[in-house]
């Protein structure tokens, strides 16, 4: 029994340092002094939990030649497992490290090999052991070889122009990874990432790149890649032209004749080839010239209204009636012209009320209300105006007033003005309408237009009759009475009411 005690300590407690599976058993403490002894027994039961492997027990590993493989060897239990490995010629492994140059073991028991080669196949096998009992995984290699393809076509032409710039494509796949190099005309070979003087150069993943193209790098080029297991190439011949020249020639639409709406923007392509490339620019109906150097605004107040973009599409930012014509696109080089003509025609655009957020509206009686309603189309929309009771409104109502942006003003709201308005924008095009509730904002009752308690005086003329005007406002409508003070409500002489008169008013 190995006992590593750090006491007995002052109160009598013994203590097991790093308790290992042979400590189990009894222990037996004794006390005693000059009286007598006691003594009592305790039974140590130590815990374990053999090692579990986590996932299968055999496991099929395929690799490619020169690839690099970890085998994960993970386990549980109680005391933690020892990892070790047992090799394909069964060289048992325990202690972290290399190897050789090819394998090695890790600190959390993966063994890694570094380049798989045909000698790396066979059966490793995984121990965990502890205290408790062990448990073995197998991993069966597999080493593979693929022998080295080019993803491009074998064999290319390419024809360029003298000054240009060209990329030639070379990528490969294999296993184990291929070597790749370029055979230029002369002979001369270039590699991955290296530089042939300041114009040629070959790009990591193989593309051969050329700037500035002259005769002498016309010929025969060649891109070889190499593995242990095969080789594959691909030619390019490079031919080197002098420069043709031809006059413009422009693509000409399948029609002539283009319809926008109102308001919308328009674009018309205009696609021109020729040698040199041409310059394109576009005339205007009224006879302005444009380019992409120079951008013409019609009227000032909107910039950029036509962009002409580098490929020569015209774009008309919103178009009206007055935009209606002929553009035609010029296409110039120093051998000729070419021009293409478009009739552009501009369509009615269809009433919009530009706002429909107002629907209701809170009005105080005695006050003016305002209720907007703003249009836009092609022609010009109409404003009218519909009461609640669907009577046409009049700018020249004593009631009303229509403003020139369309707007309805109430001069002066009653309870009588209360309802649904219809603001109806309609030109030949079609029609838009908005509704908008009014609503009068509750307010306690006015006598002749005046708030709180007043009074005035009458005169009036003996055994005639006599107005006493009481006209009342407010929100709801308020119910009118009369009271008679140091006098009988009654005529003098009979037993005849009083008369009440229209809107409260005595008579």
């Amino acid at each position: 029994m190995a006992l590593q005690p750090l006491g007995p300590e002052e109160n009598g407690t013994f203590v097991i340092k790093n308790v290992q599976l042979q400590d189990r058993g009894q222990y037996l403490c004794t006390a005693q002094n000059t009286f007598g002894s006691d003594r009592m027994v305790i039974t140590l039961a130590v815990l374990t939990q053999p090692p579990k492997i986590i996932g299968p027990h055999s496991r099929e590993v395929p690799v490619y030649l020169g690839k690099a493989i970890s085998l994960d060897c993970v386990a549980s239990g109680k005391p933690q497992a020892q990892i070790s490995w047992i090799l394909p010629d069964r060289t048992f492994v325990r202690d972290v490290g290399a190897l050789d140059r090819s394998a090695s073991l890790l600190a959390n028991g993966t063994l890694r090999i570094q380049s798989a080669n045909f000698s790396s196949k066979g059966d490793y096998r995984c121990i965990a052991s502890n205290a408790a009992g062990a448990d073995t995984v197998t991993f069966h290699i597999h080493v593979a070889a693929l022998p080295p393809t080019i993803n491009e076509e074998a064999s290319e032409s390419i024809v360029i122009q003298e000054g240009r710039s060209v990329y030639v494509h070379c990528t490969a796949k294999g296993a184990p990874a291929p070597v790749l190099k370029w055979t230029l005309p002369a002979g001369v070979h270039v590699k991955p990432s290296q530089f042939l003087g300041r114009r040629l150069f070959v790009f990591p993943n193989g593309t051969l790149y050329i700037k500035n193209i002259s005769p002498e790098d016309s010929g025969r080029y060649e891109c070889s890649v190499t593995n242990a297991v095969g080789a594959a190439k691909r030619d390019m011949e490079l031919f080197q032209v002098q420069v043709l020249m031809m006059p413009p020639k422009i693509e000409h639409l399948a029609t002539a004749q283009k319809r926008v709406t109102s308001g919308e923007n328009f674009q018309v392509d205009c696609v021109a080839s020729g040698l040199p490339d041409p310059e394109v620019s576009w005339s205007l109906p009224d006879g302005t010239m444009i380019n992409n150097a120079l951008q013409s605004d019609d009227s000032g107040t909107r910039s950029r209204r036509y962009v002409i973009f580098g490929n020569g599409t015209l774009l008309l930012q919103q178009m009206g009636k007055k935009d209606e014509g002929d553009y035609t696109c010029h296409a110039k080089n120093e051998l000729g012209e070419d021009e293409m003509k478009v009739s552009v025609k501009v369509g009615p655009d269809v009433p919009r009320i530009t706002s429909k957020a107002q629907l209701l509206l809170t009005a105080r009686l005695g006050e003016s209300a305002y209720m907007t309603c703003q249009a836009t189309g092609e022609p010009p929309p109409t404003i009218v105006w519909l009461s609640p009771s669907n009577d046409v409104i009049t700018s020249s109502s004593s009631l009303y007033q229509i403003l020139d942006d369309g707007t309805l003003v109430i001069k002066k709201v009653t309870l009588a003005d209360q309802g649904k308005y219809a603001c109806v924008a309609r030109s030949s095009a079609g029609d838009d309408i908005k509704n908008i509730k009014i609503q009068v904002e509750p307010r306690e009752p006015h006598i002749n237009e005046q708030g709180g308690r007043s009074s005035m005086k009458v005169l009036a003329v003996s055994y005639q009759t006599t107005l006493l005007d009481c006209r009342a406002e407010g929100k709801p409508e308020p119910h009118v009475s009369w009271a008679c003070f140091q006098i009988l409500c009654k005529p003098f002489g009979t037993n005849e009411p009083f008369i009440e008169g229209v809107k409260g008013s005595f008579v």
